[in-house]
């Protein structure tokens, strides 16, 4: 899974107009050498994310998403491109009864802990604030 870290993380950069200092945790930082940086190298290295990979970001969130496997009534959601998200416990009632196939979308959240909603397209009142599982 270490190895998939970069690839998130700069797919998400793009996608959702995030930089890697709000993305990464403090021991993701220090994995990867990231907190050895200076601000300068920090900014040079987002906008080089930004710019380079715009393209491949703009087919992948093309792509249609939808809900595959609904894990221990909505605590945990599978989503149909294999990524796994943890559902916020204050959520959980209206994940809970998501069955497959659902189509979702995946936009930024305000939330610090739960950082993306992932809303049910035929239904845009039910949405879930979701974390990324490693």
């Amino acid at each position: 899974m270490k190895h998939l870290l970069p690839f998130y993380l700069c797919f998400c950069s793009v996608c959702f107009g995030l930089n890697l200092d709000t993305l990464m945790s403090p021991d993701e930082k220090k994995e990867t050498g990231y907190n050895t940086l200076s601000k300068q190298e920090k900014k040079k290295l987002n906008e080089w994310i930004s710019k380079n990979l715009e393209l491949q970001s703009k087919k992948e969130s093309s792509a249609s998403l939808s809900l595959n496997i609904n894990i221990q009534s909505g605590t945990e959601l599978i989503l149909s491109d294999g990524s796994k998200w943890e559902v916020d416990p204050q959520d959980h009632a209206t994940s809970s009864v998501w069955l497959t196939p659902i189509p979702l979308k995946l936009v930024p959240s305000k939330s610090k802990e739960y950082p993306y909603l992932l809303i049910n397209k035929d239904a845009e009142k039910e949405q879930v604030k979701v974390r990324p599982i490693s």
